[in-house]
């Protein structure tokens, strides 16, 4: 909702919001795979993970009826959870959904590790209050993810397993 809101030209009244979001919401269910593709290294990174016996999920601030088809769709069999807003939980960075997988998961926060590419990432891991590690590959650039305050950084999927033990 926030990138149909981003990208209208002015305001909108509610209605007519409404019917174009419904719009957009059926031609990217139509076409979301279309531009999407997983980044290099990131599926036999969750292949070794899986192999190892480590829980993975991936949280998104997409809907969640789109996170879900995607990452079923490019990850099959490779997460355990894959979710967006839903249920009253709120957005990044709010740590809602870090607590919603983590629970999910049974998996307690001092053993959870939230990796991310963008400063809302970055609080959100700060905000949950688990180690949180960024990664350069994505949207932002290191500076940018040093003022939202990250500390730990990985240059490709295959440095992430150093964090895990």
């Amino acid at each position: 909702m926030k990138l149909l809101e981003r990208a209208l030209p002015h305001p909108v009244d509610a209605q007519t919001f409404q019917a174009l979001y419904r719009t957009y919401d059926k031609l990217y269910t139509l076409h979301r795979c279309d531009e999407t593709a997983p980044y290099p290294g990131v599926t036999a990174l969750l292949r070794q993970l899986r192999a190892q016996g480590i829980r993975t999920a991936v949280l998104s601030n997409k809907q969640d009826n789109v996170v879900r088809p995607l990452c079923a769709y490019y990850f099959p069999e490779l997460l355990d959870l894959a979710t967006g807003p839903a249920d009253g939980r709120a957005v990044k960075p709010a740590p809602d959904g870090i607590f919603y997988i983590a629970d999910a998961l049974q998996t307690p926060l001092p053993q959870t590790l939230y990796v991310g590419d963008s400063e809302t990432d970055i609080l959100t891991g700060r905000n949950a209050g688990v180690r949180t590690v960024a990664v350069l590959w994505g949207f932002r650039d290191r500076e940018t993810l040093e003022q939202a305050g990250a500390a730990e950084f990985v240059q490709n999927p295959e440095e992430i397993l150093q964090y895990i033990s």
